[in-house]
């Protein structure tokens, strides 16, 4: 019985022991438990996971263009007002240019005439035109035979004859008188001859030679002595008339002024003749080709000061910053108005360079505008600059985001927030980037995970894309662990 009793106490004992070492290892359990602060928790779950680049910057125009005039002098009309609607190529305003109307007007008449020079020198000669070329060709010519009148080769041939007659009639008065003068009386005939000197002077050839020949004799009628001589001073003087009018008509002579001024009038009409039958040389078409080229350019640089004077729309937009009166001077300070293009708007943003190497022309933007906060505008990357900016030390790179067609009453100049599209992923695992720790030696990342039992334990995880909120989880958690966040000093199971 005793024996009994004693292994009943013993068993007792043990089970006493037992339950109260379970109780013991129970109660350090729940303290633990208990005494763990958690900070934060959060469950992993599926979900998308974008990675955006975010900065700020004024709207601008598509085209922004202040016009001003190339000229001076008065507004002569004006045809818009500020705020109107125009389309390009429609005349905004004009300046007062009469006067470069003026000019324009006669450089395109010195233009044509240069042009008709031109044509006059390469068409075909007009008959009427041939007609008068060949009188204008006579009439000088004939002008050159009446400057020529005065000295006659023929009248010096025929001059010189005469001298030479009366040169052989004096030898042979001569002969005459000598052979008188040699026969004295004993000339059968003297005494007759002697007779007949008594008759009139226009009587006594007429005689002797008709005795002559009523007498058979033949030969030559000698005269007197008295006759002889006088035959012989006759035919001397005969002979000095010759040689007079054969010194005149050798020093005879016409003018030398008339004939130089009929020469070169023969010289000019044969050349306007040729020019029609043969055409004008080619250096001549030439000189008039270079004319028509000078009028030309004259032409266009009044045409191009004359619109200097006229302001044209470039592009269809909206006049703002009208600065111009109708019969003012235009502004020559300022720019007489804007045009601006406001179909459709961009934004200039600074992106830093830590962020610059994501983006790429294409990529998507949303829009926020601190004057419209209900609206969200999409938009698009359409140039990353190449060359940074470095602003008090800060390196940013100029992104430009052309927005979209939107009915939102945006302007110039409101602020835009632009959150642009990097890369994004659809229904993954993610986890909050605050519930997770970086080894800054390794690099390897982990979480803590509450297990159901309320204990926890570090779990060394594979991230991926993270963006500010998130991480991409590609091993180490499941949708629906919990995650916690402890105090620093926590050194629960080894943490």
């Amino acid at each position: 019985m005793f024996k009994l009793l004693r292994n009943l106490t013993i068993i007792g004992s043990v089970i006493i022991f037992i339950a109260a070492f379970g109780r013991l290892r129970y109660v350090e359990s729940v303290n633990n438990s208990t005494n763990t602060v958690v900070q934060d928790s959060s469950i992993v779950d599926h979900g998308d996971i974008v990675l955006t680049v975010s900065a700020s910057g004024p709207i601008h125009a598509a085209q922004e263009l202040p016009l001003v005039f190339l000229d001076t002098g008065k507004v002569a009309h004006l045809d818009v007002h500020e705020g109107q609607y125009v389309l390009q190529g429609q005349t905004l305003a004009a300046l007062d240019t009469r006067a470069q109307q003026d000019a324009l007007a006669n450089a395109a008449l010195a233009l044509k005439g240069e042009q008709l020079a031109v044509n006059a020198l390469t068409a075909a000669p007009r008959t009427v035109d041939l007609d008068a070329a060949r009188a204008a060709l006579s009439a000088a010519q004939t002008g050159l035979s009446a400057a020529n009148v005065g000295y006659d080769p023929v009248r010096v041939q025929l001059a010189q004859v005469q001298v030479d007659l009366a040169k052989n009639q004096a030898w042979q008065s001569q002969l005459r008188r000598d052979q008188a003068a040699a026969g004295g009386g004993s000339n059968p005939l003297s005494q007759l001859d002697s007779l007949i000197s008594q008759l009139p002077p226009s009587q006594r050839d007429q005689v002797r030679n008709a005795v002559t020949a009523a007498l058979g004799l033949g030969g030559t009628f000698i005269p007197s002595a008295q006759d002889a001589e006088i035959q012989v001073h006759s035919s001397a003087y005969d002979v000095q008339i010759a040689q007079s009018e054969l010194k005149q008509a050798q020093s005879a002579h016409a003018d030398q002024g008339s004939i130089g001024a009929a020469q070169v009038a023969v010289v000019e009409a044969q050349t306007a003749f040729d020019q029609l039958t043969s055409g004008a040389d080619p250096k001549t078409i030439q000189i008039a080709q270079a004319r028509i080229d000078a009028a030309q350019a004259a032409v266009a640089l009044t045409q191009y000061t004359l619109s200097h004077g006229t302001l044209i729309a470039p592009f269809r937009g909206v006049v703002t910053q009208l600065n111009l009166t109708v019969g003012e001077p235009a502004p020559l300070d300022k720019a007489a108005l804007t045009l601006v293009d406001n179909s459709s708007y961009y934004v200039d943003i600074p992106v830093d360079e830590l962020d610059v190497s994501k983006l790429s022309p294409g990529q998507t933007v949303a829009l926020t505008f601190d004057a419209l906060p209900n609206a969200t505008i999409r938009g698009s990357v359409t140039r990353v600059a190449d060359t940074a900016l470095n602003v008090g030390g800060v390196v940013t790179y100029a992104v430009r985001i052309t927005i979209d067609p939107t009915d939102q009453p945006i302007r110039a100049g409101m602020s835009a927030t632009s959150t642009i599209t990097v890369a994004s992923l659809r229904d993954v695992i993610r986890v909050r980037n605050r519930f997770v720790r970086l080894d800054r030696k390794t690099g390897a990342a982990s979480v803590i995970v509450q297990k159901p039992d309320s204990t926890f334990k570090e779990i060394v995880v594979t991230l991926g894309l993270r963006n500010e909120t998130y991480s991409e989880v590609k091993s180490g958690l499941a949708p629906g662990d919990v995650v916690v966040t402890l105090p620093r000093d926590t050194n629960l199971l080894g943490l």
